[in-house]
């Protein structure tokens, strides 16, 4: 079982009850050992079929329900997020299980719908151990608004933001925002939606030409400056003792994994995949933001998007 392919693992957990729990006794271990594989989809819903490409070159083809006149603006936690410029209500669709969550249209007269998919920064998928169901976010760069849909409310709710916030990510258990002054801010929905302040010692400061991003990938909570032609500046974000500490000082190597679809980016500790420059030659970047290590060795690679099954398969949860 371990010598098998990502959609080979869903078949073979498919077989009968002794397979599938066998698999799923296995699956976190599974998960982890597999590279990531690059998504391939059309951006404007002509036709329903999504691909992935895996690291020995091998291509599935996956439908997508329900996608034709939808557009996909990103993805959150292994969920593909399709947007209808028409009626503004979101389906959110697993490529491989094709599980569906639907979120209906956002309160936002004030944009044209022919332009409201440009007006959200960024969207994440959560569950919330309060009232056992998911949560539904949306950065609304136009109105200074972080929109939720709380499952089991059936209404959006928002949390309005003095500051253009240029970030939000959902890390064990919280959802953080990153305003444009570089202010590290923790948002909670319950009992009312507020945002509070967290001070940070070491924190990037802000910087006109451009702003850091969070990434969230496994253990570790980081905050990327990205620089045109240099390598991007990484900070850890340290809770413990509520600073943030350059990557150069923990003696870790990062591969990076640029997503065009979303414009984020996934690090991985570089030893995760002994060697990523044969086995993700095609990706290769080699203009904006490429880092390569001192001996040459690619370390930037870039698709429209990238499926990472450790991560993507499972759930963020909130507090």
């Amino acid at each position: 079982m371990m010598k098998l392919g990502a959609i080979d693992f869903s078949a073979f957990s498919g077989v009968c009850k002794s397979w599938r729990s066998f698999a799923v006794s296995n699956k976190n271990n599974f998960m982890a050992s597999r590279p990531p594989m690059s998504i391939s989809i059309s951006p404007h819903g002509y036709e329903n079929g999504c691909y992935l490409k895996d690291s020995e070159g091998r291509k599935f083809k996956t439908i997508i329900p329900h996608f034709v006149g939808r557009i996909c603006i990103g993805m959150t936690s292994g969920y593909l997020i399709l947007l209808c410029k028409k009626t503004r209500d979101f389906l959110l669709v697993n490529p491989i299980s094709r599980n569906e969550l639907h979120f209906p249209d956002v309160p936002s007269d004030d944009v044209p719908s022919d332009a409201f998919d440009y007006t959200i920064d960024k969207a994440i998928l959560v569950f919330s151990h309060l009232i056992y169901g998911w949560v539904f976010g949306l950065l609304n760069r136009y109105d200074h608004k972080i929109w939720f849909y709380i499952a089991g409310r059936q209404e959006w709710t928002y949390i309005y933001t003095a500051c253009y916030v240029h970030d939000l990510v959902a890390f064990k258990g919280k959802i953080y925002i990153l305003d444009v002054n570089n202010c590290f801010h923790e948002v909670r929905l319950y009992p009312t939606p507020k945002v509070t302040s967290l001070n940070i010692e070491s924190f990037p400061k802000p910087r006109f030409d451009h702003h850091p991003v969070f990434v969230s990938s496994g253990e570790n909570l980081y905050v990327m400056e990205q620089y045109p032609n240099i390598p991007p500046g990484i900070h850890i974000i340290n809770y413990g003792e509520m600073k943030c500490v350059l990557h150069e000082k923990t003696g870790e190597e990062y591969a990076f994994f640029h997503n065009n679809m979303s414009y984020d980016v996934v690090i991985l500790p570089l030893e995760s995949w002994a060697d990523l420059c044969s086995q993700y030659k095609q990706y290769k970047q080699y203009r904006r933001y490429a880092f390569a290590d001192e001996s040459g060795k690619e370390k930037s690679f870039r698709a429209l998007a990238w499926y990472f099954l450790h991560d993507c398969l499972k759930v963020n949860y909130i507090d």
